[in-house]
């Protein structure tokens, strides 16, 4: 059966990563459905798919998305 979550993330959203990082998510487990940024300035998720892959998405989401630092001189 066919579950459907909607997501607003709040607070400092640009630069994060997090668009890039939940849809690559939302890919590799078959869910459909789409992430921008919205007028408030939140990022709006809505996903749709098997109940299985939406609950391993929303324990995603809710352990956080950190991009991995990328260094800025070189050794």
């Amino acid at each position: 059966m066919n579950k459907r979550a909607s997501i607003k993330f709040f607070g400092d959203v640009y630069g994060t990563g997090y668009r890039f990082f939940i849809k690559q998510k939302a890919i590799e487990l078959g869910l459909k459905g789409y992430c921008r940024l919205n007028a408030a300035e939140q990022i709006e998720v809505e996903v749709e798919g098997a109940e299985k892959a939406l609950n391993e998405f929303l324990l995603f989401v809710q352990k956080g998305v950190v991009p991995k630092p990328i260094p800025t001189h070189f050794l």
